[in-house]
């Protein structure tokens, strides 16, 4: 079965190693759901070395030559599309490759797209660049809904999605976790759910500036209308500075209201072997019709920053 790769600048996906994405809890095993990409990646090389090693002590007591054939199949449409309460709709079309061919993921550029909200308003979204595309007269606005069509070699992929009204973050603070070297601080989010409103939660950790590439996403299925602590876990031993959470710090984190395809899409993900833009059975729960990869989000969100005591 063929492979193919795509990579995103939101989401870090290893297409060529299938990665295991196994839910993080802090607390509540039962609501929140933690990525944490980097770490992923360190796990499942040595994953591979293991696997190697074990390959080749096979092959050394067994003459029998196993020929992989790694077929090529027809790219997939990729579509990453957001709109937000504070900025108009933009999306980003891409396509994936295969196994064999370099990472270099070609933009769409020529395709129809329209926005359309519960009103009847209507647009039809401007090609700002190549492959990337954005709208000018309709706004966000937490209530709505809105359904987005995308038309490629007339084949048309439709999504809708719907925005929840923000919830604002009450604090942030950080504990101190790791040792040594690997020392770092781990930011946890307060925030007063609603009552009586389904809510599903993405919260977006930015480090002086820099967003990071760990996805957390929370749902309130046993938290409605209660005080909500969301702890963003990162592993402290990862290797990767940026990600660390050192004293003097500004943190950022963006408190994003997601309609629920979007936390499914989100969760399917954690859950699946494959990612985003893989074209394998295990494909993340797109809310697009036609078979296209990718998501349409249309997301509040609140915001707040704090420097690292």
């Amino acid at each position: 079965m063929p492979i193919l790769l795509h990579f995103s600048k939101t989401l870090m996906i290893l297409q060529k190693h299938k990665l295991s994405r196994q839910p993080f809890s802090a607390g509540y095993l039962h609501s929140l759901t933690i990525l944490n990409f980097k770490t992923m990646k360190k796990y499942s090389l040595k994953i591979i070395m293991l696997l190697t090693s074990f390959g080749i002590l096979i092959l050394s007591s067994c003459e029998k030559v196993i020929d992989v054939n790694l077929n090529s199949s027809d790219p997939k449409l990729v579509i990453e599309a957001k709109m937000t309460d504070s900025a108009n709709c933009q999306v980003k079309l891409s396509e994936t490759v295969n196994f064999d061919e370099t990472n270099t993921f070609p933009e769409i550029s020529g395709a129809v797209i329209t926005l359309r909200d519960n009103y009847g308003n209507f647009e039809t979204l401007t090609e700002t660049s190549a492959g990337i595309y954005s709208s000018f007269s309709i706004i966000g606005i937490p209530g709505n809904t809105y359904t987005l069509k995308v038309t490629v070699d007339e084949k048309t992929y439709t999504a809708i999605s719907s925005m929840p009204y923000p919830v604002a973050i009450d604090t942030i603070t950080f504990t101190s976790i790791g040792a040594l070297s690997h020392k770092t601080n781990m930011a946890s989010v307060e925030l007063l759910d609603p009552m009586g409103i389904k809510n599903y939660y993405r919260f977006v950790e930015i480090i002086n500036g820099q967003t990071q590439n760990n996805i957390f996403i929370f749902e309130d299925r046993f938290d409605d209308g209660k005080s909500i602590t969301a702890p963003l876990f990162t592993d402290p031993g990862s290797g990767d500075a940026s990600n660390k959470i050192l004293s003097g710090d500004a943190v950022e984190i963006m408190a994003q209201c997601i309609d629920k395809s979007v936390y499914d899409y989100f969760l399917s993900l954690s859950q699946s072997g494959g990612g985003m833009h893989s074209s394998t059975p295990a494909n993340p729960k797109s809310n697009f019709s036609n078979g296209a990869l990718g998501y349409f989000s249309a997301y509040s969100s609140k915001s707040k920053t704090v420097v690292v005591p």
